[in-house]
């Protein structure tokens, strides 16, 4: 008999305990990683002019598949000026995906006399399981070319070399 019960309880405790922890798994989620990258950019840093007429393109890759549609929202930090600005700034990855674009673009204001560094960022995310694993940086470089001068500028001038001739 005394062998009989333990046997029973040599078989039946790897069950129980099988069994409770069989559930933890499931309802546990794993962090969901986004790296971010740029062709041609290295080490999370890309170059860009203020006055460029073509966007950058920012893959953004996911660890792993999303089970349901996720929107995930960017956000341009020390954009100063409003120098550069997101095509969309919520960007939507389907369900069963893990990859998706952003795409930024210069405001063109010619703005700026100095380089720039503006951070795409997560401002927030539909998966609370969202990280960003890496920011990227967007170096904004001043206009290489002088903006074209108004009419009223150009009469300001000419006053001015009139005015120093005399």
């Amino acid at each position: 008999m005394k062998l009989r019960n333990f046997l029973f309880l040599l078989v039946a405790l790897p069950i129980v305990v099988l069994t409770s922890c069989s559930g933890d798994d499931d309802e546990e989620k794993m962090t969901n990683y986004v790296q971010l990258s740029v062709n041609g950019g290295t080490g999370g840093v890309t170059t860009m002019a203020e006055d460029a007429t073509e966007p950058i393109t920012i893959n953004i890759l996911l660890s792993y598949f999303v089970e349901e549609t996720t929107t995930i929202n960017f956000d341009l930090v020390g954009n100063e000026g409003d120098i550069l600005r997101l095509e969309e700034n919520i960007i939507e990855i389907p369900a069963n995906t893990k990859i998706a674009e952003l795409k930024v673009y210069s405001n063109n204001k010619n703005s700026i006399i100095t380089e720039q560094s503006v951070t795409v960022k997560i401002a927030s995310s539909s998966n609370d399981k969202i990280v960003l694993s890496n920011p990227w940086t967007i170096k904004v470089q001043p206009a290489a070319s002088m903006p074209e001068l108004t009419e009223e500028q150009k009469a300001l001038i000419a006053g001015y070399k009139r005015e120093s001739w005399n």
